[in-house]
């Protein structure tokens, strides 16, 4: 009888909505302050984050990384390819998150093509 006793009185203590009849809670959705109402707003901004926010730098790193590499290569041929290569990854990679942000952009007007407002 006692533990039935301290079971409601925690439930109604640690539940207070289920105790009166009060509203239901409503949520605030967080990201819409900035603008993401949706999944595809939300991938769309994610891509664009990484593309124009965090890639910039990293490519600029690596292609100095590559450059000092082949200044400091001191006629060593596959120190100097190495940077070479470093250099080309890079420019590779630019032109992979350039394209992902450019490839989430279509996939979003694509799927919204069908949606009659």
């Amino acid at each position: 009888m006692r533990k039935t006793i301290y079971s409601i009185t925690a439930s109604l203590l640690l539940f207070p909505t289920f105790a009166s009849a009060q509203e239901p809670l409503k949520l605030k959705n967080p990201l819409a302050d900035a603008g993401v109402t949706s999944i595809p707003d939300l991938i769309n901004g994610i891509a664009n984050f990484i593309a124009f926010q965090i890639a910039p730098p990293i490519i600029t790193i690596m292609v100095l990384w590559g450059a000092f590499k082949m200044l400091t290569a001191g006629g060593n041929e596959s120190k100097f390819q190495e940077g070479k290569k470093t250099i080309t990854y890079a420019i590779i990679g630019a032109a992979a998150v350039l394209l992902a942000s450019g490839i989430t952009s279509l996939i979003k007007n694509f799927l919204q093509a069908g949606v009659n407002p």
